[in-house]
Formats: structure tokens, C-alpha cells, sequence
């Protein structure tokens, strides 16, 4: 299989998304430890449709630059000809190159985030509980540190209860069978 040469990984920042990697691609190797971190930049939330009408019920995750800030992830290690798979699937996100600290070297990943635009100024620019709730289990599954996880738990969520559409209450099936 081909490599990326200069992006030779892909870091998964946010874990919502690792289950739907798994489904695509298979079970991949890990490039590094699993204690990845992208320096200067910092978790954030931002949705670009109506909350009311979105996927999960409220802002999605996504990364923003912040000098001397980090974001705890996953990297995969996957093959050229996966890339329009992967960008597929990650839908509105833009690709982008980071760099990536482990412990034991540096390397270039290629991740996804939402490129900030004008929404109406009531938009609720909080996560859904049920998203933050798929984001720490994924967390937990890649073994990120205790100290993110807690971070991850104190963010503050939108407290939206209602019903939940077809494909989130799935993903909430598959990590309850882990």
C-alpha cells in the first residue's frame, strides 16, 4: 500500500469519528503512541447549520489555532488512495496539515476542521451532552490522559433531552457494546 511521503499520517483530534474510520478502513496502525498532541491549537465548537435542525443537536467539534495550547488525539497511519475516502466523509471540515508532538518525535498529520463563518448570533454555539458523550468514550477507547478526559467532561454542553436522529442514536449503540 502507498504512503503519504510528507503527510504520512492522519490525526484524528476528536473522537467521534474514530468509529466511522474503523468502518471505512479497517483496523489500522497506530504511527507514534496513542498520546498524540497538536501544539497551538485548542478544542472548540462551531456549528454552520441551524443547531435545531444539525446532526447531534448542537456545535460540532473542531480545532482553532491557539498559540501555546494543545488538543489531545489519535493518529492513524493510512494509505494515499484513502484520502478521498476520508475527505468524503469528513464533509464540510477542511483538510489541513499540522504538526503533531509525541514523545518520542514530530510528525505531520493531515486532520479536519470547520472554518469559522457568520451565523445568526443566536445560535447556540454549544455541544449537544450526547455529542460530548461519543467524544469521552472515544477518548477513553484511545487512552488519552486522565487530565483531558476531565477536560473533556467540564465542557459545557447546550442540556439539549430530545429525541436524537437514527445515525447518532447507532453511534451511542456501537460504544455500548464495548
Amino acid at each position: 500500500m502507498d504512503r503519504l511521503q510528507s503527510n504520512n499520517t492522519w490525526s484524528a483530534p476528536l473522537s467521534p469519528r474514530i468509529r466511522n474510520i474503523h468502518a471505512m478502513f479497517g483496523s489500522l496502525p497506530f504511527s507514534g503512541s496513542l498520546e498524540e498532541v497538536q501544539n497551538d491549537f485548542r478544542l472548540s465548537f462551531f456549528i454552520t447549520i441551524n443547531p435545531k435542525t444539525s446532526r447531534w443537536n448542537g456545535a460540532a467539534a473542531t480545532i482553532a489555532p491557539a498559540k501555546g495550547s494543545s488538543v489531545w488525539g489519535t493518529v492513524w497511519e493510512l494509505g494515499v488512495e484513502d484520502i478521498p475516502s476520508l475527505d468524503r466523509q469528513e464533509g464540510i471540515y477542511k483538510a489541513l496539515n499540522v504538526d503533531v508532538i509525541s514523545e518520542d518525535r514530530s510528525l505531520t498529520c493531515r486532520t479536519y476542521l470547520l472554518e469559522p463563518t457568520t451565523v445568526p448570533s443566536d445560535w447556540d454555539m454549544r455541544p449537544s451532552p450526547q455529542y460530548m458523550d461519543i467524544i469521552i468514550k472515544g477518548a477513553i477507547q484511545s487512552k488519552l490522559p486522565d487530565e483531558y478526559i476531565d477536560q473533556l467532561k467540564n465542557v459545557e454542553h447546550n442540556n439539549y433531552s430530545g429525541p436524537m436522529k437514527k445515525v447518532v442514536m447507532n453511534t451511542h449503540e456501537i460504544f455500548a457494546t464495548e
